[in-house]
């Protein structure tokens, strides 16, 4: 069954694992977040009496929702910093079995995770600020071109949660071209300076595919495959993610940069005919 699955993660670019991570775990997460949200909105709230809530695990998330409805910028940006280092984290991506299934996957005995390569998406209802634009992971995050992205999902992902929408098979184009403009980022008109150079003809040749996924579900996909966020259209549902980005040690391109990530590391580059072409500072 795992040889099916890697064949159709080799062909295709992306695969779904089914309740990997158990769900004390994914609990565990929640809880953090819940309680790490609460203390900061309590901080923050202008209200004279504010809501107070219990922890529900199907609710953990209410304090970000408020604090976004009240334009507590802080305390949202606060909770996306904190679970980065908040240990249930390290908890999920350390379990046997995604260790397992990254090394079967890569095909590969020295796996690493990127230095910074360890984030959360909280897509908020009708946020397009945040909301991923078309990429792939290698250009921004580098490490190697045999790399692994894991979304790891604390809550069930539906249609009009805005799944990640992945495009099948451009992976195996290699390294797509892009160009930087980072002064759109210092203008603050978007957080992302990476722009795919590819024609709108190539990229609807591609088949699309949505990451409907439950809690506990993990996606891997390619560092190489093209993807986007779809749209939150909820009233009052976050899309929620654990993701990680995991490169080979063994591979030449890892090599080729001496292990270097990428933007979160300061280092920013275009690509042209598949290399990298410029260094941005």
């Amino acid at each position: 069954m795992l040889n099916n699955k890697l064949k159709f993660y080799n062909n295709n670019g992306f695969i779904i694992f089914k309740n990997i991570i158990p769900k004390k775990l994914i609990i565990n997460f929640k809880k953090d977040v819940f309680f790490a949200s609460k203390k900061l909105y309590l901080k923050y709230t202008k209200k004279c009496k504010p809501r107070v809530f219990s922890f529900s695990s199907n609710n953990f998330d209410q304090y970000l929702l408020l604090a976004r409805k009240e334009n507590l910028n802080i305390v949202t940006r606060s909770v996306y910093d904190l679970c980065k280092k908040i240990t249930s984290v390290y908890q999920i991506i350390t379990h046997k079995k995604v260790q397992y299934l990254i090394k079967q996957i890569m095909q590969t005995n020295f796996p690493a995770v990127l230095y910074r390569g360890i984030s959360v998406r909280i897509d908020f209802p009708g946020d397009k600020y945040y909301k991923a634009r078309l990429h792939t992971d290698y250009h921004s995050q580098l490490g190697s071109q045999n790399g692994l992205v894991m979304y790891v999902s604390v809550k069930k992902v539906t249609t009009k949660m805005g799944p990640v929408i992945l495009y099948n098979k451009s992976h195996l184009f290699g390294v797509h071209d892009v160009t930087v403009n980072l002064q759109k980022v210092k203008k603050g008109l978007t957080y992302d300076p990476y722009y795919v150079n590819i024609s709108e003809e190539k990229l609807n040749s591609y088949k699309k595919s949505k990451l409907l996924i439950d809690e506990g579900d993990i996606g891997f996909f390619n560092m190489n495959l093209l993807h986007e966020s779809g749209y939150n259209s909820t009233k009052n549902k976050i899309r929620w993610a654990i993701v990680i980005r995991y490169f080979d040690l063994n591979c030449p391109t890892a090599l080729a940069t001496d292990f270097k990530g990428g933007q979160h590391e300061g280092n920013i580059y275009s690509f042209k005919n598949g290399k990298i072409s410029n260094q941005h500072r």
